[in-house]
Order: structure tokens, then C-alpha cells, then sequence
């Protein structure tokens, strides 16, 4: 058997399904790639923010990524199945309080 007969054959192996969400992370990345490129460009010609200050949300948002992607694959393993299952429904019930919360043009109100 040769090195590509090989590789094709454990290519075919792999369920559809896994290629379905492969394809899907695919696209919601590159859609990300998209806002997060276009988000300086609405800071500063829609809201009227300095370049200044849109580069400084651009530096923390990336900061804050990285410093996240550190600790949060030990500190998942570390929880195992249920703790991660517990922590993605929190997650998801901080997001939803959110969208609840949000209200007029501009969202969240803190301060009347």
C-alpha cells in the first residue's frame, strides 16, 4: 500500500458527520475573521471613535483571547465531563440573561 492510498483511505474513514462540523467551525471562523476585521472600520467612521481607541479595544479583545486560551484547556480538563457540561449551560444562561437584558438601539442600559 502507498503513502496516498493510505492517506485516502483513513480520510474515507472519518463519519460525515465530523466533516459536517468541520465544514460548519470552517465557516463560522472565517465569518468571525470577517467581523473582527470590519469591526475597527465601524468604531471609527459609524461611532465616531478615535483610531486610537478602536486599536486599544482591538489589543485588549486580542490580549484577553490569548491570556483565555492559556489557562482554559487545563482548567478544562481538570473538570472533566460534567464540570465542562456545568460551565458551557452557565455560559449559555449568562449569554441568554444578556439578550434579555438588552434593551433599545444600543443594548445593555447600565446607567439611566
Amino acid at each position: 500500500m502507498t503513502a496516498a492510498t493510505k492517506a485516502n483511505s483513513s480520510l474515507s474513514e472519518i463519519p460525515s458527520g465530523i466533516w459536517a462540523l468541520g465544514f460548519a467551525l470552517n465557516l463560522m471562523d472565517f465569518s468571525s475573521g470577517m467581523i473582527d476585521a470590519l469591526l475597527s472600520v465601524y468604531l471609527v467612521t459609524v461611532l465616531g471613535t478615535s483610531m486610537v481607541r478602536a486599536g486599544v479595544i482591538k489589543g485588549v479583545t486580542e490580549a484577553t483571547a490569548s491570556i483565555t486560551k492559556i489557562f482554559s484547556g487545563a482548567l478544562w480538563d481538570a473538570a472533566g465531563p460534567k464540570g465542562t457540561f456545568f460551565a458551557g449551560a452557565c455560559f449559555a444562561l449568562l449569554a441568554f440573561a444578556g439578550l434579555l437584558a438588552a434593551r433599545g438601539k444600543i443594548g445593555l442600559t447600565i446607567v439611566e
